[in-house]
Formats: C-alpha cells, structure tokens, sequence
C-alpha cells in the first residue's frame, strides 16, 4: 500500500508502465467530473463515485488490477 497526497503520484509512476496514462487522468478530474467508468488505454480504466465511505468491513486486496483510490473532496480514514 501506499499512501500518499496525490501531488506526489509522480513519484511512483516507475512502479508499473500504465501509472503515467493515470497520472494524466488524475490531472483532469475534479469534484465536477460525472461519475462513470472512464476507459483509458491498454485495459486500464477508472470509476469516479460519489460514495460515503465506511469505516468497517473486510479487508481488499487484488490479485490482478492496482487499485489507485484518490479523494477529491471531504476526507477518509485508512487504518493500517
């Protein structure tokens, strides 16, 4: 896991070779953006949702995908 403000995603685009096609996403998106799946190249995609999030539940992981979670407004609470 990292966790991280999203001004420092750059840091981490050399992780995988599709983080650079999200990191321009993540330039783009703003608490006006209608919430959808957003097909970007390569079989990557993003959901944008307006959700309240929860503060219990099972842990999740993913085996095939990298999961890049980013609040755009309000705040989360990440236990670890």
């Amino acid at each position: 896991m990292i966790f991280d403000k999203v001004e420092n995603f750059g840091l981490y685009i050399g992780c995988h070779k599709e983080l650079e096609q999200v990191e321009q996403f993540l330039k783009h998106v703003s608490n006006k953006t209608k919430p959808g799946k957003y097909e970007l190249k390569n079989g990557v995609y993003a959901n944008v949702d307006a959700v309240n999030t929860r503060y219990e539940g099972p842990l999740e992981a993913h085996k095939k995908y990298i999961d890049v979670q980013v609040g755009i407004i309000g705040e989360e609470v990440i236990e670890y």
